[in-house]
């Protein structure tokens, strides 16, 4: 299937984490990173691997207090099709409980394929408790996004392979990565 085991020689590549479902259509939310009124670095390169994904949508949310700075940036973003803004004083310590609820309400409103986010301790901490209350499981540290169901990812501090989403019977979705 996939022989791609290799060592890596180089320091740890920008990475993303995200959550697969078991859709027809290609539509993929992003959520946005931010501090002091202004995008994370992180948060482009996370939208970059959103388009490598396929053809489809690509929605950032952008969630927090006084977020306006940050949602008009994420609109000059040509790659965006839809920036969904949630600003609210109870979003803006970033707790992960609070807006892993909102990714779950816009996830059952708009049936993302994807839902991804930096692979930054903003994202560790939201997205697992995302995926536990959508009932998936996440996928961390993808390095390369190859097509809407493969992917490269850290397997360890000094291997990288490349994984294979597949669905289960129950609809829902898993990976394989290839050793």
């Amino acid at each position: 299937m996939f022989g791609c085991l290799m060592q890596r020689q180089r320091a740890r590549p920008n990475t993303c984490n995200f959550l697969h479902f078991a859709l027809s259509q290609l539509h993929t939310l992003v959520i946005a990173e931010h501090k002091d009124s202004r995008l994370a670095a992180s948060t482009l390169h996370t939208i970059a691997a959103a388009c490598a994904l396929g053809q489809g949508d690509v929605s950032v949310l952008v969630a927090g207090s006084s977020v306006e700075p940050v949602s008009k940036a994420v609109q000059n973003i040509s790659e965006v099709n839809k920036v969904l803004v949630a600003d609210h004083e109870t979003l803006s310590h970033h707790v992960a409980e609070p807006l892993s609820e909102l990714v779950v309400a816009l996830h059952t409103k708009h049936k993302f394929s994807h839902i991804l986010a930096p692979s930054s301790t903003f994202g560790r901490n939201l997205l697992p408790r995302a995926a536990a209350l959508l009932d998936c499981q996440p996928v961390s540290d993808v390095t390369e996004v190859l097509d809407a169901s493969t992917y490269v990812r850290c397997c360890s501090h000094n291997l990288i392979c490349c994984c294979n989403l597949y669905n289960t019977a129950s609809g829902g979705s898993s990976h394989q990565c290839q050793e």
